[in-house]
C-alpha cells in the first residue's frame, strides 16, 4: 500500500476566515500571515523565521547557508538591480527620444535649405551615440537581473514547506512520536507466546532492532497512497469492535518499570514467532518468484518478479484498494475518480512543481539527455510516485473554487534509485527500484484541508483493519518529513519476521506548497467592485472569470 497525500490549493480570499481554517498554522508577519516559504516576499520580510524552519527540520548547512545569503544578499541586490535596470530603460528610452527627435529637426530643415550646417549633424551623431550607450548598459542590467533572479529561483526551489506547529521537533525517525497502536483480536494473546527477542523498550524506541536502511526513508518523499473514503459511522465508530486499538503514551511507555514488561507486550506488541519466514523464504516455500538469478542479470539486484498465485494475489490487493476507494459515497457527491495510465515519463518542470526535484535528483531516474528523450526540451524522468502526474494535470490550471474538493487516484509503477546494502533483511525485496503502489491526492480549500487530512488518515487505517493487519500510526518528527509537507502522519504495518514495524502509507497535508510551485490558481481572476457601484449590478461583489470543469 502506499501513501495519501493532501495537496492543498488557495482560495478565494474572504475576511472572515472559518474557525480552525488555518489548524497548526503559526501565523506572524505585520498582517498575522502563515509563512509561505515560496514567497519572496516573506522570505525578504521575515528571513528568520524561513532560517528557523531550516534548522527544525535540519536541512543541510549548505542549504542554511544558501537561505542566508538569499535572504542578506541576493534579494537586495536583486532589488538594486530591479531599480538600476528600470532607471538605465528609462535612460536608454529618453535618448532615443531625443534622437529621433533631433532628426526630425534635421529632415525638417533639408526641406527649406539646400545644406545642413555641421552642428546640427554633430549633435544628431552625438545623441546616437549616447542612445546606443544607454541601451548597451540597459541591456547589461537586464542580463545581470535575469542572472540574480536564476540564482534566488535556484535557492527558493530547494526551500521545504512551513511547518504545523502539532509536528514534534527532532532529527529522525527516533523522534517521531507514535499515536495509536492496532491488531486483530485473534492475534491478541499472553505475553508467554511472543518471541523472546522483543522487548517493549525495543518496540517503544522505534524498532531499533531493524537496519537503518530498512526504516521509514526520506530520501524520496511519499506521494498519495491506497485510501478510502470513510463511511463515517463505521471508521468513526467504536474501533472496540474490530479489534484492540491502544493510544500510546510514550512517556508513560518508556519509564515503565521492569516488572510491568510482560503486561506491556501483551498490550503494546502483536505476536511473533520464530518460525515465522521472511518474504524471500516465503516466495520460495510457495514457489511464487520467478528466478532471481535471472532477474539479476536482466536488472539488478533490486527487482524481482512473482508468479502463480501470488502474482494474482498482488494484483487483487491493487484492485481491491482502487474498487474500495471508488464505490465510496461521499457526503459531498464528490467521489474519488480514477486516472488510469497517467503519463510515466515527465519532465523537469512537473518534478519541480510537486517537489521533487531539484532536491532529490539523485534519486530519480532519468532519462538521457538526448533530444528526443527530453520532452518540450527539458530532462525527462520515470515518475517515483503517482503523485507527480496526479498533481501535474492541474498544473497551471485556473480551478473554480464550486469543482473542489477534487479526489483522484491512480494505481501505477514506482521507480526509484533506491541505494542501501543487500542482505539477510531484505534480499531485495523490501527497497526494490520498481514497484506498484495506489496514489490518492485531494486538491482543496484551506477549509477543507484538514478534514480532508483526517478523513486519509482514517481511510488508510481503515484499510489495514480490513486485511487484518497490525500497524501503528505514527506522527513524523520535523526531521523525519519530507519537504513537501507541513504535517505528515505515518501507517506502519507490522512484519514479523523483522520483529518491527515498516511504513506501508504516508498521509501528509502540504497546504499551499506544491499550489505556489505549480503555479496553479484555486481564486479565479476578474474585477472586485467597489461598495458603492454594488447596487447597480444587483449586489454582486466580484465579476469572475468562469470556471472549466473537471468532471466527466
Amino acid at each position: 500500500m502506499g501513501a495519501a497525500e493532501v495537496v492543498q490549493t488557495e482560495a478565494t480570499e474572504r475576511q472572515g476566515q472559518l474557525e480552525g481554517e488555518l489548524a497548526g498554522r503559526e501565523t506572524g508577519g505585520d498582517n498575522g500571515e502563515p509563512l509561505q516559504m515560496m514567497s519572496l516576499k516573506h522570505v525578504a520580510e521575515r528571513g528568520e523565521e524561513i532560517l528557523d524552519v531550516l534548522r527544525k527540520r535540519h536541512e543541510s548547512t549548505g542549504l542554511v547557508d544558501a537561505a542566508r545569503n538569499l535572504i542578506e544578499n541576493l534579494l537586495p541586490t536583486h532589488r538594486r538591480l530591479q531599480v538600476e535596470a528600470w532607471r538605465r530603460a528609462t535612460e536608454r528610452r529618453q535618448c532615443a527620444a531625443a534622437a529621433f527627435a533631433a532628426s526630425q529637426e534635421i529632415a525638417k530643415a533639408n526641406k527649406h535649405e539646400a545644406g545642413t550646417e555641421e552642428e546640427p549633424q554633430s549633435e544628431l551623431a552625438s545623441l546616437h551615440k549616447q542612445a546606443a550607450q544607454t541601451r548597451a548598459a540597459a541591456a547589461r542590467r537586464v542580463q545581470e537581473l535575469r542572472e540574480s533572479g536564476e540564482k534566488i529561483s535556484e535557492i527558493m526551489k530547494r526551500l521545504p514547506n512551513a511547518l504545523d506547529t502539532r509536528v514534534p521537533l527532532g532529527m529522525d525517525a527516533r523522534d517521531n512520536k507514535e499515536l495509536e497502536r492496532w491488531w486483530p483480536p485473534s492475534l491478541s494473546v499472553s505475553s508467554s507466546s511472543l518471541h523472546p527477542d522483543v522487548s517493549p523498550s525495543s518496540l517503544l524506541s522505534r524498532s531499533s532492532s531493524i537496519p537503518h536502511q530498512m526504516r521509514t526513508d526520506r530520501t524520496l518523499q511519499e506521494g498519495g497512497g491506497a485510501t478510502v473514503e470513510e463511511r463515517e459511522s463505521t471508521i468513526d465508530g467504536d474501533l472496540a469492535s474490530s479489534g484492540f486499538s491502544e493510544k500510546v503514551d510514550n512517556d508513560r511507555a518508556s519509564t515503565a518499570s521492569t516488572s510491568d514488561e510482560g503486561q506491556q507486550r501483551s498490550a503494546l506488541s502483536p505476536p511473533a514467532s520464530p518460525a515465522l519466514l521472511d518474504h524471500s523464504n516465503l516466495l520460495s516455500l510457495l514457489d511464487a518468484s520467478t528466478d532471481g538469478e535471472a532477474t539479476t542479470r536482466m536488472a539488478g539486484r533490486r527487482h524481482s518478479a512473482l508468479q502463480g498465485m501470488l502474482a494474482r494475489l498482488h494484483r487483487g490487493l491493487k484492485n481491491y484498494f482502487l474498487d474500495f476507494l471508488l464505490s465510496l459515497e461521499i457526503g459531498d457527491g464528490k467521489k474519488f475518480k480514477e486516472i488510469g495510465v497517467p503519463p510515466l515519463i515527465v519532465s523537469r518542470s512537473t518534478l519541480e512543481g510537486t517537489g521533487q526535484l531539484p532536491r532529490l535528483e539523485n534519486g530519480l531516474f532519468a532519462l538521457s539527455a538526448t533530444p528526443n528523450c527530453q520532452i518540450a526540451g527539458e530532462d525527462a524522468f520515470l515518475i517515483p510516485t503517482a503523485e507527480v502526474p496526479l498533481v501535474g494535470f492541474y498544473r497551471q490550471k485556473r480551478i473554480a473554487e464550486e469543482e473542489l474538493p477534487i479526489r483522484i487516484a491512480a494505481a501505477t509503477p514506482c521507480f526509484r534509485l533506491e541505494d542501501g546494502t543487500y542482505g539477510r533483511w531484505n534480499r531485495g525485496l523490501l527497497r526494490q527500484q520498481v514497484f506498484e503502489k495506489v496514489e490518492s491526492v485531494v486538491i482543496c480549500t484551506p477549509e477543507q484541508a484538514e478534514r480532508e487530512h483526517a478523513r486519509l488518515r482514517s481511510i488508510g487505517k481503515t484499510l489495514l483493519k480490513e486485511l487484518q493487519i497490525p500497524f501503528r500510526e505514527v506522527l513524523l518528527c520535523s526531521g523525519d518529513m519530507s519537504a513537501t509537507a507541513a504535517i505528515c502522519y505515518d501507517l506502519e504495518a507490522w512484519v514479523p519476521s523483522l520483529q518491527g514495524f515498516l511504513e506501508v502509507s504516508s498521509i501528509s497535508n502540504c497546504w499551499d506548497y506544491q499550489f505556489i510551485r505549480e503555479d496553479q490558481a484555486g481564486k479565479r481572476r476578474g474585477v472586485r467592485i467597489p461598495k458603492p457601484l454594488q447596487p447597480y449590478l444587483a449586489g454582486l461583489e466580484e465579476i469572475l472569470e468562469a470556471g472549466p470543469s473537471l468532471s466527466g
